[in-house]
């Protein structure tokens, strides 16, 4: 057994001696409350989709909900795998110069820009330069209580970058009453976690929540999570690679924690009888493998200098936020109530690539740090006839400071590698909406946001939902356009150059949708149309930025299903995306987003056209209960399409796909098996096999890099245990 092996069993030995030690003095007991004692309207019950309350039922939006109880069950490893696991059409890919990306309904750009990152309805997304790159990577999640993924445009509720979809997590809060203690180990994928959090009285009118979360972050080594390549070649470091087979197997790991520093979160939370605070921070980050390019010998790869004492070298890129906010709520008048929002977010950002051609900026460490203020103010109305919420947004950002996590450096950004000054801007915003029940069958849901940037001109963002009741069925209809700007450090490089209001992305939606809804499950079907001028990766003379690149039109369809039959419970999804058209601005020449224009296919580039999605849980008695997970991505046509044309006209050996490597455009099967063991009333095992597929077919793991014409990585099958005690 080699040392890596060696020092992956002393790692799972020693974290399974800290879980039995954990055991020791715990009463015994019957189950308590799982996933099988919560009802279907429980789990259907929806907070988000509307500003005004509304019954879940007539939310005017498809939303998914994850439980805590889903969260134990799945014993998911990431918030990315999690949402993998639930949310239908919703896809994870690898970047190999960024952050993993989430995509929804056929919508994902270079960066995680087409989205927002909510917590306790605090969005946490950086401005700058990067998205929604905070939490999602972290295998600690016992601190959240619910998840509510709001799929579709929700800029005339959340704000601008509400695109594809908004991801609204919930903490638990102070009126949380147990201590409780929550220790994982992962094999396989190395990881060892430890959380606690507690939540009780401070007075009698004050209550208090506290978390705190350490994990360490090994990953899966190469040789277990190999990354495979397409086309023969012999590395800068002069080791061969055979199309098809395992890459180096001194490339860096899999999901392995950035810079060696562990991930942590903490939470404090305060709740009084009208106000609440919260402070939250957490640290993570990730490594990826070097890029084909920049791994292969000329004629294949680009000419850079490397290091031959350090092969294979990573990208790697993290972040650190920290976030306080205060909510203070009160009766106004008779059938008025206000409540007001004060919040600080930090967020630092930081990325070393080690090797990069001079052309494109030469190695390098880009980090930065913006703080962002919001105030708001929401006033709500409820009477017999109607409901109406109107609300007020400031939202104050400081940008280009310089970076905690690297002090000595100077403030950096890709478009600006010698350094960038501080700057401000500010976005003021004005949301409303109405909501009234015409008929006894008929609502009416009338929405609206007007966000004004000082780079842009005012850009209002409406939604107009009618929804209809028969029975147990309901039947929705929404129209709605959402938008965003560019990163903020785009739009400042162009006011720079004199352009001070820059073109915003654009997407006009239209989605029927119908839901039923009965004691044993519900069934919900969507069909959407998209109209979307798109924000995108613009390639200019070996440089490159985001800038407005094309019109992209698509439609799609998701179908999903609920039910549960005495101890089984099973969610089935399926979501199917069609591109129309999609067409390049006058000057592009190419785009990430499709090869279309191209004469290459009409698919989305990285994108899967069928993903179906299922979930099973059954309980076998009181104590015991199993559970399976399953994601099949049916082919990715658009990822051919790009490597037939990256390497048209090119030698056999520059290519970068030889003809008989279909496996890089090929299905991709994710599947999770695990039991779930409560002996005592405050005492839960689970253990999980991750990914377990590649068992039979190591091909299955498959998990493609976005904007890769080459390469992918195998996910290695793992296992996970997990330790639940609620003192």
């Amino acid at each position: 057994m080699d040392n890596n092996a060696m020092g992956r069993v002393r790692r799972f030995c020693h974290a399974v001696c800290v879980l039995l030690a954990a055991l020791v003095s715990v009463p015994c007991a019957w189950a308590k409350v799982d996933l099988f004692e919560l009802s279907l309207e429980e789990l259907a019950d929806i907070q988000i989709g509307s500003l005004t309350p509304a019954d879940s039922h007539i939310t005017p939006a498809a939303v998914t909900v994850i439980t805590s109880q889903d969260i134990q069950q799945s014993n998911a490893r990431s918030l990315n795998e999690l949402l993998e696991i639930h949310v239908p059409g919703l896809q994870w890919i690898y970047h190999p110069f960024g952050f993993s990306h989430l995509g929804n309904r056929g919508i994902m750009s270079d960066r995680d820009d087409k989205y927002l990152l909510v917590v306790n309805g605090q969005v946490l997304n950086q401005y700058t330069s990067a998205g929604a790159i905070s939490e999602r990577d972290l295998v600690l999640l016992s601190d959240i209580r619910r998840i509510e993924v709001f799929r579709g445009p929700g800029s005339a509720l959340y704000g601008l970058g509400a695109v594809s979809m908004v991801v609204s997590i919930q903490t638990f809060s102070a009126q949380t009453d147990e201590v409780r203690s929550v220790t994982r180990v992962g094999l396989g994928e190395d990881f060892v976690s430890q959380e606690l959090s507690a939540g009780g009285d401070v007075t009698d009118t004050l209550r208090y929540y506290v978390y705190a979360g350490l994990a360490d972050v090994q990953g899966a080594d190469a040789s277990d999570a190999p990354v495979r390549f397409s086309n023969d070649f012999t590395t800068k470091w002069g080791d061969p690679v055979t199309a098809g087979e395992d890459g180096p197997e001194n490339i860096s790991a899999d999901h392995a924690q950035y810079r060696d520093l562990p991930p942590l979160k903490w939470h404090l939370q305060l709740e009084g009888e009208q106000s609440t605070f919260w402070a939250r921070y957490s640290r993570g980050g990730q490594v990826n493998p070097v890029y084909t390019e920049n791994v292969a010998q000329p004629p294949l790869g680009r000419s850079v200098e490397v290091d031959p004492a350090n092969p294979y070298p990573p990208v790697e890129l993290g972040y650190q936020q920290l976030t306080l906010s205060g909510e203070w709520r009160q009766p106004v008048a008779a059938d008025w109530s206000s409540r007001s929002r004060l919040s600080y977010v930090s967020t630092d950002y930081e990325r070393f690539i080690s090797i990069e051609p001079l052309t494109l900026g030469g190695p390098r460490v880009e980090s930065h740090r913006e703080d962002n203020w919001l105030l708001s103010s929401y006033l709500a109305q409820e009477t017999q006839r109607y409901r109406l919420a109107l609300g007020a947004e400031w939202n104050r950002r400081r940008l280009g400071l310089d970076s905690p996590g690297y002090p000595d450096q100077e403030a950096t950004s890709y478009l600006f590698l010698d350094g960038m000054a501080p700057w401000s801007v500010d976005v003021f915003s004005l949301v409303g909406e109405y909501q009234q029940q015409l008929q006894p069958q008929l609502t009416l849901f009338a929405s609206g946001r007007l966000d004004r940037h000082d780079y842009s001109d005012p850009l209002f963002s409406p939604r107009l939902s009618m929804v209809w009741q028969q029975d147990d069925d309901f039947y929705k209809l929404i129209l709605s356009r959402s938008q965003r700007m560019n990163f903020e450090v785009e739009l400042r490089q162009a006011y720079l150059y004199g352009n001070d209001h820059t073109d915003p992305e654009v997407l006009n939606a239209l989605e029927l949708r119908w839901e039923r809804h009965q004691d044993s499950g519900w069934l919900g079907l969507s069909w959407f149309y998209y109209d979307l001028d798109v924000i995108g990766y613009q390639f200019v003379d070996a440089a490159a930025n985001n800038v407005l690149i094309a019109r992209q039109r698509q439609w799609g369809l998701e179908a999903e299903w609920v039910y549960r039959l005495g101890n089984w419970q099973w969610t089935l999804s399926h979501a199917y995306v069609n591109l129309v058209d999609f067409t390049l601005l006058e000057g592009e020449e190419v785009s990430l987003i499709s090869n279309a224009p191209n004469g290459y296919g009409d698919n989305l580039n990285n994108w899967s056209q069928n993903i179906t999605k299922a979930v099973l849980n059954y309980r076998i008695d009181t104590r015991w209960s199993a559970y399976g997970s399953t994601q099949y991505y049916w082919g990715f046509d658009g990822i051919k399409d790009w490597s037939d044309w990256y390497d048209t006209g090119r030698p056999p050996e520059a290519e970068h796909r030889a003809d008989s490597q279909t496996r890089l455009y090929g299905p991709n099967l994710y599947l999770n098996l695990g039991l779930r063991f409560q002996p005592a009333h405050n005492l839960t095992w689970v253990l999980t096999g991750h990914n377990l597929a590649g068992l039979a077919d190591k091909n299955l793991n498959k998990r493609n890099y976005l904007g890769e014409a080459s390469a992918y990585r195998l996910q290695a099958p793992a296992l996970s245990l997990t330790l639940r005690v609620d003192f």
